[in-house]
């Protein structure tokens, strides 16, 4: 190319790239440097901005707008995306928004602006609205690569657990070590049971067939491959009810210095709410252990619990009136919500990370003649109980 011509670009392109760098220069510097695809997908956002756009890109109860992933290839783009982000590589994760995008899934990523340079969140999140012909109500996710633990906050009750989304993301930036947020993308009866299991298809914490739980199970898998298991915390509402305490707690065999029973008696000892963990009697009015509100039914910890690492899973549900109080910014209700967050980041934050448990496995042989099975049968702990196999029975306790 002549120098002439080449001048003449330059006097055409600096200017523009000056532009852009006064208004966005985190916008410019990628697409220089990484072939231009991210500059148009990446955003950034404050974590208001990000929670406010993601409310209005959850579908309402009885929208019936809820689509299953029941599509291995975006399954994988999803997990190809959690990976670049995890590798800070957002040409990357550009290259699999387009793969998803030729997929009819549209979502863009982005990066929290309100956070320190040196300890960057990315995420993604889905850019169709309900109503729209390619909305999926899959939700969104936060990652944080230089995070010195592995903790995961969930929330995969929104709308339908009010303000849970709330207080998820306030975990993840107010624990300055927490890893990653996920989050589901509809109200749980957002859609009936179309494929007759039992349980409402949009429910991300009782149907498996969504992208909320396919990244929990790839993150318990990843763990276990590379020796950094996660801790799996979950906020859910609940009503409120004077025979119980505001927050009750599930998840893995209580026991004396268990981290369920550690955060317990930290936000107990705070005073500010009242709190309880299934299973573990506190001999206190109200905190007897019998509680309506387990974790029993739930699928992401069936899931981790047959993979022997039941015990890296936390189910808290949260009292509508301490919700309530978080929302509004004060109250006792708004500084036990506090007190339970800085007991889950400060008591997680210095446990080791759950240690796999081998599961129990009772056999019987009908007929008795027949060889022994080889191995074990996994099912992931999504069929606990009896089940039969030809030839054989299987329990699992």
């Amino acid at each position: 190319m002549p120098n002439s011509l080449i001048t003449r670009v330059l006097r055409r392109i600096l200017p523009l790239c000056l532009i852009l760098a006064a208004l966005r220069p985190t916008a410019l510097i990628p697409g220089l440097f990484l072939g231009g695809r991210c500059a148009a997908a990446h955003e950034e956002l404050t974590g208001a901005q990000f929670l406010a756009e993601f409310k209005t890109r959850v579908a309402a109860r009885d929208s019936g707008a809820f689509v299953r992933l029941d599509d291995s290839d975006v399954e994988c783009c999803f997990k190809a995306l959690i990976e670049a982000l995890l590798a800070e590589d957002l040409h990357a994760a550009g290259v699999e928004i387009d793969a998803l995008d030729a997929c009819g899934v549209r979502y863009r990523t982005l990066a929290l602006a309100d956070t320190p340079a040196d300890d960057p969140i990315f995420g993604f999140m889905e850019t169709a609205f309900p109503g729209d012909p390619d909305y999926r109500g899959w939700g969104a996710a936060l990652v944080r690569p230089r995070a010195r633990t592995r903790i995961v906050y969930q929330a995969p009750h929104v709308r339908a657990d009010l303000y849970t989304e709330d207080i998820a993301l306030h975990a993840l930036l107010r624990d300055a070590g927490a890893w990653m947020a996920l989050f589901a993308g509809t109200h749980r009866y957002a859609n009936g049971d179309a494929d007759g299991d039992g349980d409402e298809d949009s429910d991300a914490a009782h149907d498996t067939e969504n992208l909320f739980h396919a990244l929990t199970a790839y993150l318990a898998r990843r763990g276990e491959a590379r020796g950094g298991t996660p801790w799996v915390v979950q906020y859910h509402g609940a009503a409120d009810r004077d025979t119980e305490p505001d927050v009750v707690a599930s998840g893995g065999a209580p026991a004396p210095g268990c981290p369920l029973v550690s955060i317990d008696d930290a936000v107990d000892a705070a005073g500010n709410i009242r709190s309880g963990v299934c299973g573990w009697s506190e001999e206190k009015e109200g905190e007897d252990g019998d509680y309506l509100l387990c974790v029993s039914s739930n699928v992401q910890y069936a899931l981790m619990r047959g993979m022997g690492i039941g015990d890296g899973f936390l189910h808290l549900e949260i009292e509508r009136a301490a919700r309530a109080d978080y929302h509004a910014g004060s109250g006792p209700g708004h500084d036990g919500v506090l007190d339970l967050l800085d007991a889950v980041a400060e008591i997680l934050g210095g446990a080791s990370p759950p240690a796999p448990r081998p599961l129990s496995v009772r056999i019987s042989f009908h007929p008795p003649s027949v060889p022994t099975p080889p191995g074990h049968l996994n099912d992931e702990g999504l069929d606990y109980g009896c089940r039969e196999e030809p030839f054989h029975l299987y329990g699992w306790r």
